[in-house]
């Protein structure tokens, strides 16, 4: 039996692609180190006291930040995690997101977020927020 993980357009995301998202012009270069969401990274758990980027207690800056695009999803109902695993694949450069997953569960999690409908309107909001540059394709 085929996986329904394998039926998913795949493309890689990491923090770095949807939080700073200013080095876009640079995304190909990033592919190599980028890594999905990390379970307890800050696209993860948001922006909360203790919360992790690059396996690091996230700077205010990027808490800050994160506050900001949760604010956004809030008001469009849209996941944090699946903008974050769908603004890379907005990119022609991606090729895969490659979630991690330790269980059916959470295979089946990531299916629902890759696929979840994110109006324009979040896109557009991201952008007159200044949060993600005005050429950095997005999902939405």
């Amino acid at each position: 039996m085929t996986s329904p993980f394998l039926k998913i357009r795949l493309a890689v995301s990491s923090e770095l692609h949807l939080v700073r998202s200013n080095r876009w012009p640079q995304f190909p270069s990033t592919v190599a180190q980028a890594a999905l969401p990390r379970s307890g990274g800050i696209l993860a758990t948001g922006a909360r006291p203790g919360a992790k980027f690059n396996y690091q207690d996230a700077p205010h800056e990027i808490r800050l930040k994160v506050a900001q695009i949760e604010s956004i999803c809030a008001l469009y109902q849209v996941s944090l995690k699946a903008a974050a695993l769908q603004f890379p694949v907005a990119h022609p450069a991606a090729a895969a997101v490659i979630p991690g997953c330790r269980s059916e569960a959470e295979v089946e999690e990531n299916i629902k977020m890759i696929r979840f409908d994110i109006p324009p309107e979040f896109r557009q909001e991201l952008r007159r927020k200044g949060l993600i540059p005005d050429a950095a394709p997005a999902p939405g």
